[in-house]
């Protein structure tokens, strides 16, 4: 019997390597017919009007490298990596770009060796793939043309029993074929009526919300979601039966019986009866928590690499803010030394700005980073003009520094109205901007225009974003906004544009594009306006009455001492410990009147040394003293319930001047004094 031949197209532009590739078929005698190509344009051309059975392409070529080639091979056809690099990340990009395998050349020629059986794998596992798609095809176009024809058998079994004999027999026979198949489909298939309630469901519901099929009849889709989804899926549900149409894809959350939480989709159709009246709906449902869980990691993953590219400027400016305080910090001690007491402040100045500076860089960092989906709560009013100045300031690196390192110049325009106040998440509108900054930078890699304008517009703030790029083909305006669509191809999630959508959603705002290719893009994104605007903070001014007792606790001895001379300056009395079990010791010695400490120390953190002061004059019967916690990782979250349980006052992020930290005190104590039916009794106020 004849062996099949094997066309096999080789991509290489090495005359060694490829005379050692044609010896290795010789030698082994393998039945390949194949055809070389030496560059990748001349393999582009071989790809257009011939056919392969695979294709082995070299890694690096002449004209660039045989990832060129990827999108050029059909789908069908398996491809092969060979390079004499071995480096492995070129062989996890081949691999997720559709690569069948890699091999490495070695000199001796082993590759060669193993070439057959590596070919011969490729092509099976491809062929499995091909065969494995269309079995899943045609199943799916048979489950749905089977669910058809049974349920419309159903229909013409039941109205004809009476009269038909013959109709038993073939409705057993319908009903053991839709067993069959809801059975063994992956796929949770439901009928409902026209309230809604279900008529009937596949044993799949047991894996997937843990109850029996029978336990659920009677009972609607509504009834098995979570709380938080049901008003908004009756609504749903009433204008899909009001309109009698079809529905696809609508996602809610659903309980299973065990009681956690699971992501459903569900499609469906409605069906009527031979008069035409609307019996309900039926359709299919399948499980897409895991669908989404990877989204929200790919959205995590695009806020990460924005993240680290912002990370990038923030190192740059740190080492220009760093070499000022140096240079200063050089000035004031010559100053000292020639008792320059004029320069020496100034210069002292210049230092506290750059330190200051530097704060405010790293906080607006951590803003960015902790920036996430959580529902947009009620109550936070901000000017979007503020916001916006924020993220041009924060993406300074990608807009300025990247593109001049590049040798490019990239201009950013703004027009900011300061009285545009809108209410919301500061910190995911801050990613928004920050994500459509980046986009037009990205969409300029010559260098270009960028410009900002902030408006109010009827009962909206609109945030217009424009650049001079490249533009947006007509073909893909419709789906920058969808989740995974990229243009970037192995460098882009798709997620980011997808991810800012999201969020000016939940804002109940919206964002569009206008483009033309070749002439620049305008992002417009518009949200409601608040209907207030927040007031300045009121400082109330407590009048100085004595010194107060201050423990400071912190494993850092220079923060020790800084604060210990700082409090003394103001006349108050201070105690000092470097660790949470030290502070401890010290207080059940010597009660005092403020506690501050830090949050992350080796042996207590600053939440368990609260915890241990309260529960001590708790015991005692003593008044608890006002605790503050300074954190060095950003801003914490707000846990009322649990700052309350472990008697923490306030949470203050480092670095805060003394005035700061001194504010914060006199604010806390004036709240306390509100809140109390009585004058403090052993708590003081303080200047």
């Amino acid at each position: 019997m004849e062996t099949q031949r094997i066309r096999v197209f080789l991509v290489e532009d090495d005359d060694v390597d490829y005379l050692a590739f044609k010896r290795g078929l010789n030698k082994q005698r393998l039945p390949y017919d194949h055809m070389r190509a030496s560059s990748i344009a001349e393999a582009k051309e071989v790809l257009k009007t011939n056919a392969f059975d695979i294709v082995l392409l070299d890694y690096r070529l002449g004209d660039g490298t045989s990832f060129e080639l990827f999108e050029h091979i059909p789908e069908q056809i398996p491809f092969i990596i060979v390079t004499g690099s071995g480096d492995e990340e070129i062989a996890v990009q081949a691999m997720k770009a559709g690569a069948s395998d890699y091999l490495i050349k070695d000199p001796s020629g082993r590759w060669l060796m193993t070439l057959p059986l590596t070919v011969r794998n490729a092509m099976k596992a491809r062929q499995a793939e091909e065969a494995l798609k269309r079995a899943h095809e045609e199943l799916e176009q048979r489950v749905y043309q089977r669910t058809e024809e049974l349920f419309a058998a159903n229909r013409q079994l039941q109205q004809e029993i009476e009269q038909r004999k013959k109709a038993e027999k073939a409705l057993r026979q319908s009903e053991e074929r839709f067993r069959a198949l809801t059975e063994t489909t992956s796929e949770w298939i439901w009928e409902v009526d026209t309230d809604l309630c279900f008529t009937y469901v596949s044993p799949r519901v047991l894996e997937l919300l843990g109850y029996q099929p029978a336990e659920i009849l009677s009972k609607t889709p509504v009834e098995l979601m979570v709380p938080i989804e049901t008003e908004r899926a009756r609504e749903q549900f009433r204008e899909i039966v009001e309109s009698r149409r079809p529905f696809r894809d609508m996602e809610n959350l659903y309980a299973h019986e065990d009681g956690h939480v699971l992501a459903l989709e569900l499609s469906g159709t409605p069906f009527v009866d031979a008069e035409g009246q609307l019996c309900g709906y039926r359709g299919v449902g399948r499980d897409i928590t895991e669908r989404k869980r990877s989204i929200q990691l790919l959205i995590q993953s695009e806020r990460l690499q924005a993240v680290a590219e912002l990370a990038a400027g923030v190192a740059h400016n740190f080492n220009n803010l760093l070499q000022v305080i140096l240079f200063c910090t050089e000035v004031a001690m010559a100053a000292l030394r020639s008792d320059d007491l004029t320069k020496m402040r100034g210069n002292l100045e210049r230092i506290l700005e750059s330190c200051r500076s530097g704060a405010e860089t790293v906080k607006r960092l951590h803003d960015f980073a902790r920036s996430g989906p959580e529902p947009v709560r009620e109550g936070a009013v901000f000017p979007l003009a503020h916001t916006v100045q924020k993220a041009i300031e924060m993406s300074e690196s990608l807009w300025k520094s990247m593109p001049e390192r590049k040798g490019l110049s990239v201009t950013l325009r703004k027009d900011l109205v300061p009285e545009c106040f809108v209410r919301g998440e500061e910190n995911e509108l801050l990613e928004v901007v920050i994500n459509l900054i980046k986009n037009a930078v990205e969409a300029m890699p010559q260098g270009g225009e960028i410009f900002l304008r902030v408006a109010e517009e009827g009962s909206d703030a609109v945030l217009t974003v424009e650049d001079s790029g490249a533009g947006i083909p007509e073909a893909n305006i419709g789906r920058v906004f969808q989740p995974f669509f990229t243009t970037k191809g192995l460098h882009g999630t798709g997620m980011g544009l997808a991810s800012s959508y999201g969020i000016v959603l939940r804002h109940g705002g919206q964002i569009t594009v206008q483009s033309n290719e070749g002439h620049g893009a305008r992002f417009i994104v518009s949200i409601p306006l608040a209907s207030e605007t927040r007031e300045g903070l009121r400082l109330t001014e407590i009048p100085a009455q004595r010194p107060f007792r201050v423990l400071v606790i912190d494993d850092q001895e220079p923060i020790v001492e800084m604060m210990e001379q700082l409090f003394t300056r103001r006349g108050h009395t201070v105690s000092r410990a470097l660790s949470g079990p030290e502070g401890l010791a010290l207080f059940e010695r010597d009660h005092a009147d403020v506690v501050i400490s830090d949050l992350s120390m080796p042996s207590m953190t600053g939440w368990q040394v609260g915890k241990a002061i309260k529960d001590l004059c708790e015991t005692r019967g003593i008044p608890k003293p006002l605790f503050l916690i300074l954190t060095g990782w950003g801003k914490q979250p707000d846990q009322p319930e649990r700052s309350a349980e472990f008697g923490i006052d306030g949470v203050i992020e480092k670095p805060v001047n003394f005035e700061g930290l001194m504010a914060k005190i006199r604010d806390l104590l004036h709240e306390r004094e509100c809140a109390a039916s009585a004058p403090m009794g052993s708590g003081a106020e303080f200047s």
